[in-house]
């Protein structure tokens, strides 16, 4: 075997145990919040109304009519290790309803929780019909 076929068997077996040792390691994955520094361990429990909520609940708000609110009881619960300064934001509002959660910038230490309403409001300008939010985004931010 002549030296150039010796060099490129050494590259195939060290790409070959680079390709299996990244196959074999786990994905580590941490959190990048807004504000550009990393936590330790940012976790919140919430629940609305009672009921622990999670990705893709919905929250069903029923037939409201032109200016009226409604609200649903939010309870957020810091369950990291750092305390946290937490926002609650919808995205794609349909035009004429807004919301506000009362008590937005709560800050909470580790294991404290925080009850507030989030208030939904039909206004005047709303058009009749069936309607959908966007995302609700509940944000952890080192306090």
């Amino acid at each position: 075997m002549n030296l150039k076929n010796v060099i490129i068997s050494l590259l195939l077996i060290a790409m070959i145990a680079t390709i299996t040792f990244a196959v074999a390691t786990p994905i580590v994955q941490y959190l990048f919040p807004s504000i550009g520094t990393i936590l330790p361990k940012t976790e919140a429990a919430i629940y609305v109304e009672g009921v622990l909520w999670s990705n893709n609940t919905l929250i069903e708000w029923d037939t409201m009519k032109l200016g009226e609110t409604l609200a649903y009881n939010f309870t957020v619960q810091n369950m990291g290790t750092t305390t946290v300064n937490v926002t609650l934001e919808i995205t794609e509002i349909p035009v004429g309803i807004s919301y506000r959660r009362v008590a937005n910038g709560t800050v909470l230490k580790p294991n404290e929780y925080a009850m507030a309403d989030l208030e939904l409001t039909v206004g005047l300008s709303a058009v009749n019909g069936t309607y959908s939010m966007g995302t609700y985004h509940v944000l952890l931010k080192e306090a």
